[in-house]
């Protein structure tokens, strides 16, 4: 009950006191989770699948936004730091995906790129549970939230975030609280904001994906599966 009241304590002040206009970007660290590593290792028989995952190394995704919008992209490396490798974070991650949101119309967009062809996807807004729990992340008071599809699961989407920051994004698609995500464990990977700047100078431009094939989230689901089914049977 004492978090609650927090909570709502937060929530009030922070959003009275909240600049009319607010733009930003926050740097977020991408790791390979632990757990999930081992059990994938685990589970792979093949010894050239097991060196990939234990050669996986963190990459680092960047989120900047205003009062209107918001951009989250994977960083790419560039010339002499092109990775000879395959990394396993950066695929789990998205490599070459861009997600954009719209603070004003809450449109939400993924675009990506599936077996060559580009799509635009229209994702559907994610529901949270908030708890009770909260933590400190450095000079933030973060109060965490799951996921509501991933409770009843062994993997769930776990987010914690801050009213101190009051812009309701984060990471990837996970936006929706009141407060920037600072910590997200999804799946595979994990993400921590290690940089947060908060109306600085020279923040840069915000370019909505405009390009590839228009579909819903659900139709996407279709083509995936039906490439997968596709493969199973040509094998």
């Amino acid at each position: 009950m004492k978090n609650l009241i927090l909570i709502i304590f937060y929530l009030f002040t922070t959003f009275l006191n909240a600049q009319n206009s607010i733009e930003g970007s926050v740097v977020y660290t991408i790791s390979l989770n632990t757990a999930n590593k081992k059990e994938i290792s685990e589970t792979k028989k093949n010894e050239q699948a097991i060196q990939i995952i234990k050669k996986a190394r963190d990459v680092v995704g960047f989120l900047n936004f205003n009062e209107i919008e918001s951009l989250f992209q994977v960083d790419k490396p560039m010339g002499n730091d092109v990775e000879k490798e395959i990394n396993l974070t950066r695929i789990f991650a998205g490599k070459d995906n861009v997600f954009y949101y719209s603070i004003a119309t809450k449109e939400r967009l993924l675009q990506k790129d599936f077996m060559g062809e580009l799509f635009l996807i229209s994702k559907e807004p994610i529901e949270w549970k908030i708890t009770q729990e909260s933590k400190q992340i450095g000079d933030y008071t973060c109060f965490k939230a799951i996921k509501k599809d991933s409770i009843a699961t062994n993997k769930k989407t776990i987010a914690w975030f801050t009213p101190q920051i009051p812009i309701s994004l984060g990471p990837r698609e996970f936006n929706g609280l009141p407060g920037l995500i600072l910590d997200v464990n999804y799946s595979e990977l994990r993400f921590k904001a290690t940089k947060i700047e908060i109306n600085q100078k020279n923040m840069g431009k915000i370019k909505k994906p405009t390009k590839g094939k228009k579909i819903t989230e659900a139709e996407y689901k279709e083509i995936t599966s039906e490439a997968g089914k596709n493969i199973f049977e040509k094998n």
